[in-house]
């Protein structure tokens, strides 16, 4: 069996099915590791309806919050009992370990000290991760083309001002590239992860909500999302800035309880301030990307949000 053309230094995974094969210099092959399979999705399948999250995780650089973007993905795999592919396209590696699971499983006292790496695979959690060295784009936009994922979650530099016309960073570009639901962490936000002990707190998700059926898509995924990490007693508030409150007869899905916020203000003013007056955990947002001349200069909607945001943003593209 071959790798496919992301020509891979180092995979290992898990929990285990397929060989894969290390082409060493030489030309020769020998068997290196098994890698979770990951299945395409069909026609037939509905990818708004979630049993466990399939998450990719790319790390690109040692700062902390890529390491607070690191904890949040292996902690909501871990919560989902799901699966995670984590993608080091670092050039140095002197500093792997700090990007451990099972050291991080070990601080967390999910695993005990000295665990073996079979000692993941006991947890029911997938992991797979790999290490490869080039450009981390066309290395980690080729593993979302080729390969489903429910949810993209990285790390992120804010931009403001002149630098969102000019500068992309790799968050921007995976999650407009590939239309993914995308995680993004922003630098000196809260976030809902405990990194000393690996617990999720979802106390309050905040939901923008405009006249448009955008905010149905971001809801589906929410409802599905809170279910899946066992947060019974989150408070969802759905907030729209305007005059009156839209009417969400065919908004809300069946069984989610929304409380109604209506704020006269700018829509980013509104969400940035309800988000810090609240305590937001967690802010969800449906997003159609850059496309009018405006929005390229001005940035998204998501994009205004997040170079303000003091919580973890999660953005559901709407085609």
């Amino acid at each position: 069996m071959q790798l496919d053309s992301c020509n891979c230094d180092f995979i290992y995974a898990s929990s285990v099915d397929n060989f894969y094969l290390d082409t060493n210099a030489s030309g020769s092959t020998r068997p290196l590791y098994k890698e979770v399979p990951h299945e395409r999705m069909t026609n037939n399948e509905n990818p708004n309806t979630l049993q466990t999250l399939k998450i990719i995780h790319p790390i690109y650089e040692d700062s902390l919050i890529a390491k607070t973007a690191f904890a949040h993905a292996l902690a909501m795999a871990h919560a989902g009992n799901g699966q995670l592919e984590i993608i080091d396209v670092r050039d140095s590696r002197e500093q792997r370990d700090e990007f451990s699971v099972r050291s991080l499983f070990e601080k967390w006292g999910i695993l005990q000290p000295n665990s073996e790496r079979s000692d993941v695979a006991k947890l029911g959690l997938k992991i797979t991760k790999i290490i490869k060295r080039g450009q981390p784009k066309k290395i980690i936009g080729h593993r979302m083309e080729k390969h489903h994922h429910d949810l993209l979650v990285m790390g992120t530099q804010r931009h403001r001002g002149i630098t969102k016309i000019f500068d992309t960073n790799l968050a921007d570009y995976l999650a407009n590239e590939f239309r993914q639901n995308t995680l993004y962490i922003p630098d000196n936000c809260k976030p809902f992860v405990n990194e000393e002990n690996g617990k999720i707190s979802l106390r309050t998700i905040l939901v923008p909500i405009a006249k448009d059926p955008l905010a149905h898509c971001a809801l589906m995924f929410l409802q599905q999302l809170v279910s899946i990490f066992s947060q019974e007693n989150t408070a969802i508030i759905g907030l729209h800035c305007g005059d009156s409150f839209p009417s969400l007869d065919t908004l809300v899905p069946e069984g989610l309880l929304l409380e109604k916020k209506l704020m006269p203000l700018p829509v980013v003013k509104g969400i940035v301030e309800t988000a810090r007056n609240d305590f937001v955990d967690l802010i969800v947002m449906a997003t159609q990307g850059r496309n009018t001349i405006q929005k390229k200069i001005i940035g998204s909607l998501t994009e205004q949000v997040l170079s303000e945001a003091p919580c973890p943003v999660l953005s559901i593209p709407v085609d």
